[in-house]
């Protein structure tokens, strides 16, 4: 693990988790989608239901999808959640991110488009 300030200085490079941590919670402004949210650190056991009510109590959602194993249909422990307009999903991401849901605290940034 590499310290932030360590990066700053340019004395170390960042590793992979840092890079990744970055691009999905982009503190600054979306990518792509003004309106989606990456959600990250899922317990197992949360369904899209759940996710829903919970990202309902701060506005209008239009989507929720929880990615899964092809072939166990098993959550694999992140998903995204749309929300009706930007300035709600600005809202849930701020009041959302490292908030407790089933046992774990979730990780709520912008959604970020693979360009792979």
């Amino acid at each position: 693990f590499t310290s932030d300030a360590a990066i700053q200085e340019g004395l170390a490079s960042p590793s992979l988790e840092q890079v990744n941590d970055q691009r999905l919670l982009n503190e600054d402004r979306p990518a792509g989608d003004e309106s989606n949210l990456f959600v990250g650190d899922l317990a197992r056991q949360t369904t899209e239901a759940m996710l829903e009510s919970v990202f309902k109590t701060v506005g209008n959602v239009v989507a929720v999808s929880i990615k899964r194993d092809k072939k166990t249909g098993q959550n694999l422990g992140y998903g995204f959640v749309r929300m009706a307009s930007h300035s709600e999903a600005v809202l849930a991401k701020n009041e959302m991110h490292n908030m407790d849901i089933g046992g774990r605290r979730i990780r709520v940034g912008w959604a970020v488009k693979n360009s792979v």
